[in-house]
């Protein structure tokens, strides 16, 4: 399996159980067999753009939104890019971060 496509499964099944929808569903909506869909969530296969777009309308959500796989990324490389983006970030935004991250952490 592709690490991409894994990716991308598990943000549809991300979107779809938020949503509170089965995958007949998001199938029915996105006119994909049920078995498709299950495939595209375990990251079993290749999705093309088209049906990705069927699958973000079905969902309710844009294309962009969909592939955001980004907080999927392993711990280190989050941690690195929080990092990198506070060290660029001007006072003011890194104080409201902190008091963000701490109030989230306690």
């Amino acid at each position: 399996m592709a690490e991409l496509a894994v990716k991308i499964g598990k943000r549809i099944r991300e979107l779809r159980t938020k949503a509170k929808l089965s995958q007949e569903q998001v199938a029915e909506r996105a006119d994909i067999s049920e078995k498709h869909i299950g495939d595209i969530e375990r990251g079993n296969v290749n999705v093309s753009i088209v049906i990705l777009e069927r699958i973000a309308k079905a969902l309710d959500a844009s294309l962009e939104e969909l592939l955001d796989c980004a907080h999927h990324a392993p711990r280190r490389a989050l941690e690195e890019e929080l990092a990198s983006r506070l060290r660029m970030a001007k006072d003011e935004d890194v104080r409201l971060a902190y008091r963000i991250l701490m109030s989230i952490l306690r």
